[in-house]
């Protein structure tokens, strides 16, 4: 959190001048304007947010992304900036995220959040949370926007940054969508909000691996499209912590 504010003051022209208006924007015409027009004009503020904040992006297979919508993308968490790092990365695309209901309280991506139809999950509530899951899936089945999971529940808390299970229930949503999914990585994301990560520029790597589609695992268990996917997204992400990206000598 302390990093989270440095970064707001490191930014604090920016925010000070514009987000007041960008905040008014999206509380007095959240319903009244599309979303096309809301993701479009948060895709382009996150955009400058982020490179004042110096991070810098690395990415890899952008080419399995499929061109038509209705997309079920499914990653690990390290950090409150994934959700956002995706908008950020996917500007063509229409994401819906579904996030825990307390990600709302959070200082500015709490609102960002709120303003693109964030289906929000309170986990303590077993009902409800199967209601966000057809929610969701219904979401999916329009074919217009693409939906993104978070299935470990949470971001790594782990030392090592070693990712925790994937909840199976979380991917009952592609089930009852039949949706393809399309599993993605993030390695070093949490170094952004990171108190005890020093460098000058986070450096985060985010990977799309290759989609599955329906008739891929429609004949397992959850609990065993869980398993796959975990596997395939830590694979990918042990390969990715071996890159390293040395600081940027100013001239």
């Amino acid at each position: 959190m302390f990093k989270y504010i440095k970064y707001i003051i490191r930014a604090g022209w920016y925010i000070i001048g514009f987000y007041p208006r960008y905040l008014y924007y999206l509380i007095t015409k959240n319903k009244k304007t599309p979303y096309e027009v809301r993701y479009k004009k948060t895709q382009k503020t996150l955009v400058k947010v982020s490179k004042l904040l110096h991070v810098v992006y690395h990415i890899e297979g952008l080419e399995n992304i499929p061109e038509d919508k209705g997309h079920l993308f499914i990653g690990n968490h390290q950090s409150f900036f994934d959700p956002l790092s995706l908008i950020i990365n996917l500007p063509d695309r229409k994401l819906v995220c579904v996030a825990k209901k307390e990600s709302i309280k959070f200082p500015i991506a709490g609102q960002i959040i709120y303003s693109l139809d964030t289906l929000l999950m309170d986990r303590d509530d077993l009902r409800a949370s199967v209601k966000v899951i057809r929610e969701a899936a219904n979401e999916l089945q329009k074919k217009e926007r693409d939906v993104v999971i978070f299935p470990e529940g949470t971001r790594t808390k782990n030392k090592d940054k070693s990712m925790n299970e994937f909840k199976p229930g979380s991917l009952k949503t592609a089930y009852f969508a039949k949706a393809t999914i399309v599993p993605f990585v993030f390695s070093d994301s949490y170094k952004v909000l990171d108190i005890k990560v020093k460098d000058k520029r986070s450096h985060v790597k985010l990977s799309f691996l290759k989609p599955l589609t329906y008739d891929d695992y429609k004949d397992l268990s959850t609990v065993e499209l869980a398993e796959k996917l975990h596997k395939m997204v830590n694979d990918e992400l042990q390969r990715l912590n071996e890159i390293q990206y040395l600081p940027v000598k100013k001239k």
